[in-house]
């Protein structure tokens, strides 16, 4: 068995597929605020560095991608790929919660109904209503889709607040 760790590890940053990578940098940048850190760039499988790494990593399926890196507003990195090679494909059901992996993104907002209301303006689905959790806290949270099907939670505190008031 492993020692725990005696720090408190950050997170670097998260990776989302989509299939429309111009869109959703758009999107991500226009709707959540995030910034462009890097434009959309290709890799494409045995091509230099990056392709040797990419194709090393995802195994022999690989043959592209591009890809776009944007920072979110507390430094936490968002990558956005679209997969060439094979296609990026959409989830056959939009909110498959069942599935292992990154179940949901977080963003803190101060009004979580107003930030709905603007990613579904945007093309995007407002997936449950504004709760306040715990009841009587004043802590608001709602999820969301984004215009690809990627589930985002809402939350008017920090994290470590939210579960402080959940306690």
């Amino acid at each position: 068995m492993t020692e725990t760790p005696k720090f408190n590890f950050a997170i670097n940053h998260l990776g989302i597929n989509v299939p429309d990578l111009d869109a959703a940098v758009a999107w991500y940048a226009s709707v959540l605020g995030f910034q462009v850190i890097r434009p959309a760039f290709e890799v494409i499988a045995g091509q230099g560095e990056g392709g040797q790494r990419f194709a090393h990593i995802n195994g022999p399926k690989f043959g592209r991608c591009r890809v776009a890196y944007l920072t979110a507003g507390n430094g936490v990195g968002f990558e956005v790929f679209e997969f060439g090679e094979p296609k990026t494909e959409r989830f056959a059901d939009d909110w498959e919660f069942w599935r292992p992996g990154i179940w949901h993104l977080c963003i803190t907002a101060p009004d979580v109904a107003a930030l709905a209301e603007a990613i579904v303006a945007s093309g995007g689905r407002h997936r449950s209503d504004v709760l306040e959790a715990p009841a009587g806290s004043g802590l608001k949270l709602t999820y969301c889709q984004d215009p690809w099907g990627n589930p985002i939670e809402l939350m008017n505190a920090s994290y470590d607040r939210s579960v402080q008031a959940a306690s």
